[in-house]
């Protein structure tokens, strides 16, 4: 479940990049400047790398606890032998 929620989130950033790549050439087609979709595209990327940062952080912690766990389950196993 949470593999599928995750290409679905894949899915859903490609596209939203792809409209706005489409934008930006639209503009610079124009000749004209969008602060608008420049703002809007670094807060997008600023959100972003902020997930991506919170997502490796939450990984981390989940190393760490199963490393400790393994850790203590070495412990209690070497005290019972």
């Amino acid at each position: 479940e949470n593999s599928i929620q995750k290409s679905v989130n894949k899915k859903l950033w490609f596209t939203k990049s792809i409209s706005f790549a489409k934008q930006a050439i639209t503009l610079q087609d124009n000749d004209k400047n969008d602060n608008e979709l420049d703002t809007f595209l670094k807060s997008y990327i600023g959100k972003k790398m902020l997930q991506c940062e919170k997502e490796t952080k939450k990984r981390e912690l989940q190393v760490l606890r199963k490393s400790h766990s393994l850790e203590n389950a070495l412990a209690i196993e070497t005290e019972n032998e």
